[in-house]
């Protein structure tokens, strides 16, 4: 969290570490008003926001790929790191049973 200061529009014209009279209100650093003071590009803010919204679709297909890969015996499971492993398998088991309870025609 970070404190901010606003001018009189409610624009961000500061950021402290520190509350005090004139930072008052605190944020999320993730805050888009906050990538937004800290970056001061419209242009910029809208590439980290439109990665950030990819981030979910490109795991689905990383999870995807290395399930090929390991059907191929390109790689094998237990080569990947185990906090990998345990949650590649954490989210297949929940896809699995949510799978049931979804009535769609959409890849769970």
């Amino acid at each position: 969290m970070v404190y901010v200061k606003r001018d009189a529009a409610g624009g961000i014209v500061a950021i402290s570490k520190h509350t005090d009279p004139e930072f008052k209100e605190s944020l999320p650093l993730d805050h888009p008003e906050i990538l937004h003071f800290l970056t001061n590009d419209e242009v910029s803010l809208l590439a980290k926001s439109y990665l950030n919204e990819t981030d979910v679709e490109m795991i689905r297909v990383l999870e995807d790929l290395i399930e090929i890969l390991v059907t191929k015996s390109i790689i094998q499971f237990t080569e990947l790191p185990e906090t990998a492993q345990e949650k590649i398998l954490k989210r297949k088991q929940f896809r699995a049973l949510i799978s049931g309870l979804v009535n769609t025609d959409e890849k769970i």
